[in-house]
């Protein structure tokens, strides 16, 4: 089994879930009401790494690097520990001269319909060996539902929860000292949407 990996994010998500408007209208604010926009657009970042943080899934999109010390051995599929995995970009590793080189897209196949997503040597192929060093391989790749008008409902249901509860507890929010249970509805709909903890990949050599 390997799970000792890093993820480096490329490109950031520029969109969130759910927007102000929304939020205001969740917690019957009007929506001329500009008190509290900071607060609101602080608490929408927080909600979304939160719920990205329990699902591990990525809403918006992003482009992120998986970078591993090796790959797998023979043909075995390694898992990207990210769900709604879009694309993968390039794969590139360290080869034995030391020189880092891309593998051809020709040399491996992705399942974007799987959760979490996967990559696979194709027919007849096996990954190359690369360099015995630390982070000799990186995988980029692009995940997220898309922008915020292609998060599912659900998602936005508990991003609107979380923010309300955040805002309704303001006072321990800014003293760091929010109340750790969160509601109850919010943990019930995030758990349609949460994929289970995988390892990178099963190889009985590791």
């Amino acid at each position: 089994m390997s799970n000792n990996y890093a993820i480096k994010t490329i490109t950031a998500a520029t969109d969130e879930p759910v927007d102000s408007t929304e939020v205001k209208k969740h917690i019957a604010i009007d929506s001329s009401e500009t008190t509290f926009d900071t607060q609101i657009n602080d608490y929408i970042k927080a909600a979304t790494a939160y719920i990205e943080a329990e699902t591990g899934r990525q809403i918006c999109t992003a482009t992120y690097d998986l970078i591993v010390d090796r790959f797998p051995a023979g043909r075995v599929a390694i898992n990207i520990p990210k769900g709604q995995l879009q694309s993968i970009t390039h794969i590139k590793y360290i080869d034995g001269d030391g020189v880092q080189t891309t593998l051809s897209s020709s040399k491996y196949k992705v399942s974007d319909s799987r959760e979490p997503g996967i990559i696979q040597p194709a027919f007849n192929e096996v990954w190359p060996t690369s360099r015995r060093e630390i982070d000799a391989v990186e995988i980029r790749f692009v995940c997220g539902y898309g922008d915020s008008t292609a998060t599912p409902e659900g998602i936005k249901q508990a991003a609107l929860l979380l923010v309300g509860h955040y805002f309704e507890h303001r006072e321990a929010v800014a003293f760091n000292n929010v109340a750790s249970v969160v509601p109850l509805a919010l943990l019930n709909i995030l758990a349609h949407y949460k994929i289970g903890e995988e390892f990178l990949w099963y190889d009985p050599a590791s």
